[in-house]
């Protein structure tokens, strides 16, 4: 049962470098790493020292157990001192083993640790190979492609606030770092892992596998461990235990592993230049004819176009990678069914992986559209699966086409509570269920909801367990998210903005009762403007100026402009009645009031069926917002009472 690296190290050095090459490949280092095989590794070496110090006596001796008793005994800041002034006599100088894992990396690669020293970090630096480091989830947004990424998930010792050291910090990781853990378990779904320096027989290692791990597909990818022929408990039981955990056991030194990878990785990268430059250059992606969309929703056509929302396309797509469910909310117009389209779905080609968006519609089971959308999906990436009349049967055709995982997403979600019947609404939750509980499905579900329905889902966990337990809430556009909103799709066409103007804009568009910008009004703004300029001086260079901005008045009047567009693009006879729709819903004292269909229906006397479809206009282009006023839903999903819809301005 032993695998050997000597029987088989050729093909799978080589294996393990074209996916470093690739970016396919995550290397994980361990504190049990050592160059000096006489003597134990380092952290050992602390654990032992820090016993020492307070006459530990207990058996287990591994460091977060020591740490533990003597964060207990001594306190926090006592404990911090002690492994900073344990750290000092351990780094002597260059670490021979971590200089052959910096020969090794590519400046893509990624590496994780779970070392909180900087010897990682000063090997790179000999190499001259520059890092981003992620030790928080304040880091994240900081993620540059272009450098290597150290994630330090256990902390790092120039930040003692950061350090997970003790039993009680380890168990807490998932919870404390949500954004953090969402990237290590993306990874643990979707890449090769290499595990280097750990001890796979240790409760904490089992512990922590295992919290990122739960949920997962069984679809996720072998890693490989290496461990030493010496090692405690890798017997046939313990390789089986890993075997089932989809864990390769390679017995090997890492030194020479190490030096075998870094000479596959420098060989393969030099055999990939001449290929790459063989390869006809690919025409870029076609931009579609204008950069801004108005109130249009973003399509997976519009990707090109779509920015300010690069931080929440990451952290949206890892934290869809680590779980099988997840909830996307946020106020109405906030830009939920772009990010999908334009952003998540980008996001999951690059992980090999496919999005479809459905919606639910009268007349049509959403499982259904869920089954057409997935179709059209792979229609567009260029295959035509066999199994297209069954949903699951198209999800495994997918994933094994792909290689990579499946993303269902229900878009505009508090719809399906108000277009399904109870009997309707069940058997879709059932089917969902079944899919959600199926884990040789390399699957994950997406529900987007407008913050003020996520009510609707409560109810349904009697259904879903722990159906909230997993969510984004997409916020509106911070002031430097707005000004790449703004100044980015423009230059694409070489168009740019005057900086001056670009700054009155954010200042005008800012609501900080809202808390930042709404892309509602920035887009109805930066179309007209582009337009404008466009009309006045078809020739490049063109600059959308300050100049231009005030003729056409402010940002209220181009607001205006869009009201009145909107409105006489009614039937002549509903005009009137849209006008004093929107009266309705400001007070006196201009106070945004609120207002059910009934209501609405009496100021305007019309009937309620010809004031909702004036209103369904005004709601499409982001003049009215409309709120759902769920039933009364039971645990079984039964509703006890009629839901209702109410009206105010976005």
């Amino acid at each position: 049962m032993y695998t050997t690296l000597f029987t088989y190290m050729p093909p799978l050095i080589t294996e393990l470098a074209e996916l470093i090459l690739k970016d396919n490949a995550i290397l994980f280092v361990g504190t049990q790493l050592s160059s000096d095989a006489t003597s134990a590794p380092a952290v050992e070496q602390i654990a032992e020292a820090l016993a020492a110090r307070i006459n530990y006596q207990r058996a287990d001796r591994s460091l977060p157990a020591v740490a533990r008793d003597y964060e207990v005994l001594q306190g926090r800041p006592a404990l911090i001192l002690a492994l900073r002034e344990e750290l000092a006599r351990q780094q002597v100088g260059p670490n021979p083993i971590y200089q052959l894992i910096a020969n090794a990396v590519l400046p893509t690669t990624k590496l994780i640790t779970n070392r909180f020293d900087q010897v990682l970090e000063t090997a790179l630096t000999q190499f001259e190979k520059p890092y981003v480091l992620i030790v928080r989830d304040t880091d994240v947004p900081f993620f540059d492609e272009s450098k290597v990424t150290v994630i330090k998930i256990q902390g790092d010792i120039s930040q003692p606030d950061s350090l997970v050291i003790t039993e009680d910090d380890v168990d807490a990781f998932i919870s404390n770092l949500p954004t953090l853990s969402d990237i290590v378990r993306a990874f643990f779904a979707t890449k090769t892992l290499i595990f280097l320096g750990y001890d796979l027989n240790s409760a904490q290692f089992k512990r922590f596998f295992n919290q990122v791990t739960r949920n997962l597909s069984v679809y996720r990818r072998t890693a490989y461990a290496i461990v030493s022929q010496a090692s405690e408990g890798m017997d046939d039981v313990g390789q089986r235990y890993w075997k089932n955990q989809n864990v390769e056991i390679v017995f090997h030194d890492a030194i020479p592993f190490l030096e075998a990878l870094a000479q596959a990785v420098k060989s393969a990268s030099t055999a990939a230049v001449p290929q790459k430059q063989s390869r006809p250059v690919s025409p870029p992606p076609s931009l579609p004819p204008q950069p801004y969309k108005g109130l249009q929703v973003y399509s997976e056509d519009d990707a090109a176009i779509f920015f300010g929302r690069g931080q929440e396309c990451m952290q949206l797509t890892n934290r869809v990678l680590a779980n099988r469910l997840t909830i996307l909310y946020g106020e109405s117009g906030v830009g939920k069914s772009s990010l999908l389209r334009a952003g998540l779905g980008q996001r999951m080609a690059i992980e090999r992986g496919l999005l479809a968006v459905a919606v639910s519609e009268p007349g049509r089971p959403i499982v259904e559209n869920l089954r057409l959308s997935l179709l059209a999906a792979a229609n567009r990436a260029g295959f035509r699966p066999q199994s297209s009349t069954d949903l699951t049967g198209l999800v495994r055709e997918v994933q094994r086409e792909r290689d990579g995982p499946v993303v269902l997403a229900i878009d505009q979600a508090e719809q399906f509570f108000l277009i399904y019947t109870n009997e309707e609404r069940l058997a879709a939750l059932a089917q969902l269920e079944g899919f959600l509980a199926d884990r040789s499905l390399n699957l994950r579900f997406v529900i987007s909801i407008r913050e003020d329905a996520l009510a609707y889902l409560q109810p349904l966990e009697a259904i879903l367990p722990n159906v909230l337990n997993v969510r984004y809430r997409l916020e509106r556009l911070s002031q430097e998210a707005a000004r790449e909103a703004i100044e980015n799709p423009a230059a694409l066409y070489g168009v740019g903005w005057e900086p001056a103007l670009v700054q009155r804009l954010l200042l005008d568009l800012s609501d900080p009762d809202a808390g930042g910008i709404g892309p509602a009004q920035l887009q109805i703004n930066c179309e007209r403007l582009y337009r404008e300029a466009i009309s006045r001086n078809p020739n490049p260079p063109q600059q959308i100026s300050l100049t231009l901005f005030e003729s056409l008045g402010n940002t209220a009047s181009l607001l205006g402009d869009y009201l009145t567009d909107t409105i006489q693009s009614l039937e002549p006879a509903q005009q009137s009645a849209a006008r004093t729709l929107l009266s309705a819903l400001v007070s006196s004292s201009g106070v945004k009031l609120r207002l059910n269909l009934p209501e609405l229906a009496l100021f305007v006397d019309m009937a309620q069926d010809k004031t909702l479809a004036i209103l369904n206009v005004l709601a499409e282009r982001s003049l009215v917002r409309r709120i759902s006023r769920p039933g009364r839903i039971t645990e079984a999903g039964q509703t006890t009472a009629r839901a209702s819809e109410e009206f105010e301005l976005s």
